[in-house]
């Protein structure tokens, strides 16, 4: 009698257990919390970098526009609390002259040489409200405006009355002054700006809350603290550059 095989269907697989779906969804949550937790500080960061390049940059406008200046100036003065600097600077083809006899007092006109004078029939180049420096032989010099001209003899009057009377041989020659400091502004923030000798104002950066001006042999040493103006994560920096000033007195 021959055998008879019979075949069964086969057992479906079994699912998982209340327990391991628990588990499963445990690790799924876990995993969420640690990438959301990332996630996080990543999004801060890149919205901190905007506002970083941005106190760069005005850090960088700011000591670039101080910079220049004092790398051409003839005379350069800190104020005693170094906050601000005061740049004295030559002006390409202004007036000049060598004073041709000694000043009578510290008020007088300053009688001009025609050696070393580029324009004669402008008094050296001179004009009224021409803002000058004189400087005599051992280095003693004032800042002036010129008040009046005269062709001749050939001079220039002070506007105000000089520290001293000149001797021949000192030199005047025309110059811009500048002074850099901080100003308030109406939203209770400080501006970096440039004063004319005038007092024209001229804003170069905001939002600076520190400036400091320290004067060396032939250099001077720029501190400036900016801070962001909309991104309270980012923190105030402070920007340092020593620029050298060889022509400076």
């Amino acid at each position: 009698m021959s055998g008879h095989h019979s075949y069964s269907p086969r057992v479906a697989e079994r699912g998982f257990t209340i327990i391991e779906l628990l588990v499963a969804l445990s690790i799924v949550l876990l995993l969420t919390s640690v990438l959301a937790g990332a996630a996080r500080p990543a999004r801060e960061a890149f919205e901190r970098v905007p506002a970083e390049l941005d106190l760069q940059q005005r850090a960088r406008t700011a000591i670039d526009a101080v910079s220049q200046p004092l790398r051409s100036s003839i005379a350069t003065e800190v104020a005693p609390d170094g906050q601000s600097i005061a740049v004295t600077l030559p002006v390409p083809f202004g007036g000049q002259g060598i004073v041709a006899v000694d000043q009578a007092t510290a008020a007088d006109a300053l009688e001009l040489s025609p050696v070393s004078c580029p324009n004669l029939n402008d008094v050296c180049g001179f004009s009224v409200g021409t803002i000058a420096r004189v400087t005599d032989p051992v280095g003693h010099s004032d800042l002036l405006t010129i008040g009046a001209l005269s062709t001749a003899p050939r001079s220039v009057t002070p506007g105000q009355g000089l520290s001293q009377s000149y001797p021949a041989g000192s030199t005047i020659m025309a110059v811009d002054r500048y002074t850099f400091r901080l100003a308030p502004q109406a939203d209770g923030s400080f501006s970096l700006v440039r004063q004319t000798a005038a007092g024209a104002i001229q804003p170069i950066a905001d939002f600076v809350s520190g400036l400091t001006f320290v004067a060396g042999s032939g250099s001077v040493e720029i501190s400036i603290r900016v801070h962001p103006a909309d991104e309270p994560t980012v923190p105030s920096q402070t920007f340092r550059a020593v620029v050298a000033t060889r022509n400076a007195s």
